[in-house]
């Protein structure tokens, strides 16, 4: 589930991991961001990997649906470039036939199960099959609502955590362009800000 965090650029990590925080006992994700300063390799080898975790928990716990993620992420993700949107569209498209593929596998399999039973079962088999589509033909208005409200709660969180996006943001920058520099010259501000930084903390 929600296997296209596996795709997202590490903007798009951040920008998912600090909408769907939460206050933890022994974790901080902006004191992580600023231990960047001390710990760059964390960017490259740790963080990726705990923020798609913590996202994945995070989305199933809130009921947030895949296609709520995906909407977000093919309309509306500033962090995410048209060549990235594009191959994250994709990929969505070739999870939704292969999806589509097995419900169709599935739905053969129980029709050639249901053709061997004797008349009895199977007119037992229809009267249940259309118990069931009434019923579900009722829960149909009532499920719609929910699907629908899910967009509202990820947009309104991702609103929520803008600031602070855009401060961890800029110190995964820094972060990056001095690890990237091949002369200390062009980088001295960033480093006077990350010992600042470092002296504070």
């Amino acid at each position: 589930m929600y296997s296209i965090l596996k795709a997202l650029n590490l903007d798009t990590l951040l920008r998912l991991r600090l909408a769907l925080d939460k206050p933890e006992l022994y974790h901080d994700i902006d004191q992580d961001i600023h231990d960047l300063y001390a710990y760059p390799e964390r960017l490259q080898f740790t963080y990726p990997e705990e923020w798609r975790i913590f996202v994945r928990q995070q989305l199933a716990k809130r009921s947030i649906a895949e296609t709520s993620l995906h909407s977000w992420l093919l309309h509306e993700a500033e962090t995410i470039t048209d060549a990235e949107r594009d191959q994250l569209r994709a990929l969505i498209n070739s999870s939704a036939v292969d999806a589509a593929k097995a419900a169709q596998s599935d739905a053969l399999s129980a029709s050639s199960s249901g053709s061997a039973t004797t008349s009895n079962s199977t007119s037992m088999s229809t009267s249940s099959s259309t118990q069931a589509a009434a019923q579900t033909s009722a829960q149909i208005p009532e499920k719609i609502p929910e699907q629908k409200a899910e967009q509202p709660l990820l947009l309104r969180l991702l609103a929520d955590s803008q600031p602070r996006f855009n401060e961890a943001l800029q110190v995964v920058q820094q972060v990056q362009q001095i690890a990237a520099a091949d002369d200390v010259t062009a980088i001295t501000p960033a480093l006077k800000q990350q010992l600042q930084q470092l002296m504070d903390d």
